[in-house]
């Protein structure tokens, strides 16, 4: 059964590479969102077994997600899968998307991955046998599936149809997609699209959240040629300025958001203490030191995010734990939220 089931995969695939690339690759470029019903983000990734670095939902907000599902059992398709790759990884690096490559056969090959040099920094692998299923297909030959921001479903299609030209005579529909319309696919937070490559590659794993301060970001400085330190420089003051702006904007908030912005700041103050911004956020971390209010409503809403994990673990505990913090932080933002959840017998949403 699974050598018939094989051989009626292969001759799909040998029908989709045959036909004139152009229709089909416009037939896959206008596939819409109603024919796209299917599982979230999270839903769809649930159960995959992540090989090399591991993924986590801070790296996609404000960033659609590309499923990229495939399979290594068809020769004739690895002929030309290093090329939809390379293309795809190009592309993607430019755009604010993260591309999760979910091999759906039995086994993962880290061979096929690194002879295909299929690596980017906004580029991640699991394994997934079957995965295709779920998400509406067929064969697990090389299909895409892109989630919006919000985690929905937006779009599917066939990854290997492609345009015929380019210099390797195919350009591959998802490239295609991704170059056209990828920059309406989210919002980056450092990264822009028109950055020269080696300053994308420095400045993308800060775009996913890893950590990072004024001497880690001097010190990649130093890989670049000189002429691109002035721009280097214009991106991180830029991304700084656009930090600041937020924690303005949370402090205009509830008390929960002022010391959302607290908190940022005291980020910004630490980890960049020779700019501007560090300054700027180094007076007001020391302003709300000295506001004995303030302390006490920090007190509360330690004791409250305490508690709200206790209750994650014993839900039965609920009343008691909200009650033991709205006792004692009584005239406090966070005091009432546990009023609330003790006499509602349930956390408040977010």
């Amino acid at each position: 059964m699974r050598y018939l089931i094989s051989i009626a995969a292969m001759i799909a695939v040998a029908t989709v590479l045959l036909a004139p690339g152009h229709t089909i690759a416009q037939e896959m470029m206008a596939m819409q969102p109603e024919a796209a019903a299917g599982p979230t983000l999270e839903q769809a990734l649930g159960n995959v077994a992540w090989k090399g670095n591991l993924p986590n939902p801070e790296m996609v907000e404000g960033k659609s997600s590309i499923v990229l599902l495939y399979a290594t059992w068809c020769p004739k398709c690895n002929n030309w899968s290093g090329e939809l790759f390379r293309q795809l990884v190009e592309a993607a690096s430019k755009q604010p998307v993260v591309v999760f490559a979910i091999n759906c056969g039995k086994s993962f090959d880290a061979n096929y991955i690194a002879q295909r040099n299929f690596m980017g920094p906004n580029v991640f692998h699991g394994l997934a046998p079957g995965l295709h299923k779920p998400l509406g297909f067929q064969s697990d030959l090389f299909q895409y599936v892109i989630f919006s921001p919000d985690g929905k479903l937006a779009r599917r299609g066939t990854a290997g149809s492609f345009f015929p030209g380019g210099p390797t005579g195919k350009e591959f529909v998802l490239a295609r997609l991704l170059n056209s319309e990828g920059d309406k696919m989210g919002e980056f937070k450092v990264l822009n699209s028109d950055m020269p490559e080696q300053m994308r590659q420095i400045f993308w794993p800060v775009e996913l959240g890893a950590p990072f301060t004024e001497k880690t970001l001097l010190t990649a400085r130093r890989r670049l040629p000189e002429e691109m330190h002035d721009t280097f420089n214009g991106v991180i003051s830029s991304y700084l300025q656009r930090q600041l702006q937020r924690c303005k904007d949370l402090y205009a908030g509830d008390m929960g958001e002022k010391i959302e912005a607290y908190e940022l700041a005291k980020e910004i103050m630490a980890g960049f203490s020779g700019t501007p911004q560090g300054r700027q956020c180094r007076t007001f971390v020391t302003t709300m030191d000295g506001d004995k209010d303030f302390k006490v409503e920090i007190a509360a809403s330690k004791a409250y995010a305490y508690a709200v994990r206790k209750v994650k673990v014993s839900p039965a505990s609920l009343k008691r734990e909200m009650t033991k913090v709205a006792s004692r932080f009584e005239e406090t933002h966070f005091g009432r939220l546990a009023a609330q959840a003790a006499e509602n017998d349930q956390l408040p949403e977010g």
